[in-house]
């Protein structure tokens, strides 16, 4: 009896793991912004779609996507986190280096540049 229960508890655990790896997405580097200034740089990534789908309706505007802000240098002064993920569809996206400190990249989603936080609803 002990050994159906542990061989089960494999099997369940082996099935978990296989539809986490089957699901998860991978994200790709689609673009890179430079700031008006040349001080900073948003890199745009966006969701890896599945090369066998065969959709012919236009559905990229629908893909996940998210940003990362780097400094001239090319190191990272804000990025999504676990808690505050940030993920917008791509369709939403547009930059707007706005001059009050506030990188908008949808209409409602900004990075302030002041302590380089993430604002997302």
């Amino acid at each position: 009896m002990k050994t159906y229960l542990i061989i089960g508890l494999i099997v369940i655990v082996a099935l978990v793991v296989g539809i986490y790896l089957f699901t998860k997405k991978e994200y790709a580097l689609k673009e890179s912004f430079a700031s008006p200034d040349a001080a900073y740089t948003i890199d745009l990534y966006v969701e890896q779609g599945n090369p066998g789908s065969g959709s012919f309706t236009g559905d990229a505007d629908f893909k996940k996507a998210y940003v990362i802000l780097k400094n001239k240098n090319g190191e990272v002064l804000s990025k999504p986190s676990v808690l505050n993920s940030c993920r917008f569809t791509l369709g939403d996206f547009s930059l707007d280096w706005n001059e009050e400190g506030k990188i908008y990249f949808t209409k409602f989603n900004y990075i302030d540049l002041s302590d380089h936080s993430m604002n997302c609803m």
